[in-house]
C-alpha cells in the first residue's frame, strides 16, 4: 500500500506542514496544491518521499515550480495536481472534470476554494485537502486500483 498526504494553502506557515506531516509515517508522496509554495522547503522529507507541488496565485515568483498542472502516474494510478484557480474552481468542478477526461486521472488534487472536500464522479475523485494554514490535508492510500481517501483535520 502506498500513503499520498496532499496539502494546500499554507501561506507562508511551514510549521503547519510539519506538524501535518507528524500526523502520518511513512510518506510516499507529498502532494503540494499551491498557495504557500516555499514552505515545502523546510520540510524534513525521507529519501524516499517523491514531491509534486504546483504553485498558487500567489506564488507568482516561484522559480522552480511553474506548471499550472501536473499530470503523472503513481503507484499505477494517474493523477493531476493544480491549484485550481485558472479551471475555475471558485464557481463550478467543470474545469478539473474536463482535466481530469482529457488525461484520463482517477484523482485531481486541487486547492484554492479554501474547502476542504472529496467529490467522486463515476471512478474519478476530486480531492481538496483545504488549507493546510489550518491544520487541514487528505491522505489517499493506493493498494494496486483501489484507492481510499480521507480528509483529516489537526489543531495547529
Amino acid at each position: 500500500m502506498k500513503t499520498i498526504v496532499a496539502v494546500s494553502d499554507s501561506h507562508g506557515n511551514p510549521h503547519a506542514l510539519s506538524s501535518i506531516l507528524t500526523q502520518v509515517p511513512d510518506v510516499d508522496l507529498f502532494v503540494f496544491c499551491g498557495d504557500g509554495i516555499k514552505d515545502i522547503a523546510f520540510l524534513p522529507f525521507s529519501d524516499f518521499t517523491q514531491i509534486i507541488a504546483v504553485p498558487g496565485n500567489i506564488d507568482r515568483d516561484s522559480l522552480l515550480y511553474t506548471e499550472d498542472a501536473v499530470i503523472t502516474d503513481v503507484f499505477g494510478i494517474k493523477i493531476a495536481v493544480t491549484h485550481g484557480h485558472r479551471h475555475g474552481v471558485k464557481h463550478s468542478l467543470g474545469g478539473l472534470m474536463k482535466l481530469s477526461d482529457q488525461h484520463e486521472c482517477r484523482i485531481v488534487f486541487y486547492g484554492h476554494t479554501h474547502e476542504q472536500g472529496i467529490k467522486q464522479y463515476e471512478e474519478r475523485l476530486l480531492i481538496n485537502p483545504g488549507v493546510a494554514n489550518f491544520g487541514q490535508f487528505a491522505v489517499v492510500q493506493i493498494n494496486g486500483t483501489v484507492i481510499e481517501a480521507r480528509l483529516h483535520s489537526i489543531d495547529i
